[in-house]
Protein backbone atom coordinates (compact mmCIF):
# COMPACT_ATOMS: atom_id res chain seq x y z
CA UNK A 1 0.00 0.00 0.00
CA UNK A 2 2.80 2.60 0.99
CA UNK A 3 4.60 1.97 -2.81
CA UNK A 4 0.75 3.07 -4.13
CA UNK A 5 0.09 5.93 -1.64
CA UNK A 6 4.20 7.26 -2.36
CA UNK A 7 3.38 9.24 -5.68
CA UNK A 8 -0.12 10.25 -4.19
CA UNK A 9 1.55 11.79 -1.04
CA UNK A 10 4.32 13.39 -3.07
CA UNK A 11 1.57 15.18 -5.66
CA UNK A 12 -1.07 16.02 -3.00
CA UNK A 13 -0.51 14.98 0.62
CA UNK A 14 -2.22 12.89 2.54
CA UNK A 15 -4.88 13.75 5.12
CA UNK A 16 -6.17 10.38 6.18
CA UNK A 17 -6.09 6.56 5.02
CA UNK A 18 -8.80 4.11 5.31
CA UNK A 19 -7.48 0.05 4.28
CA UNK A 20 -9.46 -3.09 4.58
CA UNK A 21 -7.60 -5.77 3.12
CA UNK A 22 -8.70 -9.66 2.86
CA UNK A 23 -5.39 -11.69 3.60
CA UNK A 24 -5.02 -14.86 2.18
CA UNK A 25 -4.06 -18.14 4.26
CA UNK A 26 -0.85 -18.16 2.77
CA UNK A 27 -0.31 -15.56 5.26
CA UNK A 28 -1.42 -16.84 8.25
CA UNK A 29 0.73 -20.15 8.50
CA UNK A 30 -0.58 -22.59 10.77
CA UNK A 31 -0.86 -19.74 13.49
CA UNK A 32 -3.93 -21.23 16.13
CA UNK A 33 -7.40 -20.47 15.19
CA UNK A 34 -6.90 -19.75 11.37
CA UNK A 35 -6.33 -23.72 10.09
CA UNK A 36 -7.51 -24.32 7.24
CA UNK A 37 -10.64 -26.19 8.36
CA UNK A 38 -11.28 -23.07 10.61
CA UNK A 39 -11.82 -20.93 7.35
CA UNK A 40 -13.76 -23.05 4.85
CA UNK A 41 -16.91 -20.57 3.93
CA UNK A 42 -15.48 -17.90 6.19
CA UNK A 43 -13.42 -14.75 6.78
CA UNK A 44 -11.74 -14.03 9.62
CA UNK A 45 -13.01 -10.85 10.92
CA UNK A 46 -9.48 -9.78 13.02
CA UNK A 47 -5.73 -10.88 12.74
CA UNK A 48 -3.85 -10.11 15.61
CA UNK A 49 -1.12 -7.62 15.28
CA UNK A 50 -2.13 -7.10 11.86
CA UNK A 51 -3.80 -3.65 12.00
CA UNK A 52 -1.16 -1.94 14.22
CA UNK A 53 1.35 -3.27 11.99
CA UNK A 54 0.29 -1.83 8.57
CA UNK A 55 -0.44 1.87 10.27
CA UNK A 56 2.92 1.59 11.79
CA UNK A 57 5.25 0.93 8.82
CA UNK A 58 2.71 2.78 6.41
CA UNK A 59 3.62 5.76 8.59
CA UNK A 60 7.58 4.66 9.08
CA UNK A 61 7.84 4.42 4.66
CA UNK A 62 6.29 7.35 4.30
CA UNK A 63 8.33 9.45 6.91
CA UNK A 64 11.04 11.52 7.01
CA UNK A 65 14.79 10.93 8.11
CA UNK A 66 15.23 13.91 10.62
CA UNK A 67 18.55 13.49 12.07
CA UNK A 68 19.73 9.75 12.59
CA UNK A 69 15.55 9.02 13.54
CA UNK A 70 12.81 8.13 11.05
CA UNK A 71 9.95 10.53 11.37
CA UNK A 72 6.38 9.20 10.83
CA UNK A 73 4.24 10.75 8.32
CA UNK A 74 1.93 12.79 10.28
CA UNK A 75 -1.49 11.43 9.01
CA UNK A 76 -3.77 8.75 10.19
CA UNK A 77 -3.74 5.07 8.70
CA UNK A 78 -7.27 3.22 9.88
CA UNK A 79 -7.39 0.00 9.22
CA UNK A 80 -9.61 -3.33 9.12
CA UNK A 81 -7.56 -6.63 8.42
CA UNK A 82 -9.06 -9.83 7.61
CA UNK A 83 -8.18 -13.84 6.57
CA UNK A 84 -10.17 -14.75 3.73
CA UNK A 85 -10.89 -17.73 2.18
CA UNK A 86 -8.11 -17.73 -0.82
CA UNK A 87 -4.88 -20.10 -0.79
CA UNK A 88 -2.63 -17.19 -1.89
CA UNK A 89 -2.81 -13.33 -2.56
CA UNK A 90 -4.22 -10.38 -0.98
CA UNK A 91 -6.80 -7.90 -1.75
CA UNK A 92 -6.88 -4.23 -0.38
CA UNK A 93 -9.87 -1.43 -0.63
CA UNK A 94 -8.20 1.42 0.22
CA UNK A 95 -9.66 4.93 0.78
CA UNK A 96 -7.29 8.25 0.56
CA UNK A 97 -8.54 11.34 2.11
CA UNK A 98 -5.57 14.29 0.06
CA UNK A 99 -4.72 17.68 1.05
CA UNK A 100 -5.27 19.29 -2.31
CA UNK A 101 -7.33 18.57 -4.99
CA UNK A 102 -6.39 18.74 -8.91
CA UNK A 103 -7.30 21.81 -10.80
CA UNK A 104 -9.02 20.51 -13.98
CA UNK A 105 -10.31 23.88 -15.52
CA UNK A 106 -9.77 24.15 -19.24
Amino acid sequence: MAITLKPIYDAFGINAVIMTSMQAMSGAGRNPGVLGLDILDNIIPYIAGEEEKVQRETQKILGAVVGSEIKPAPFAVSCTCTRANVREGHTESVFVSTERVVNRQK
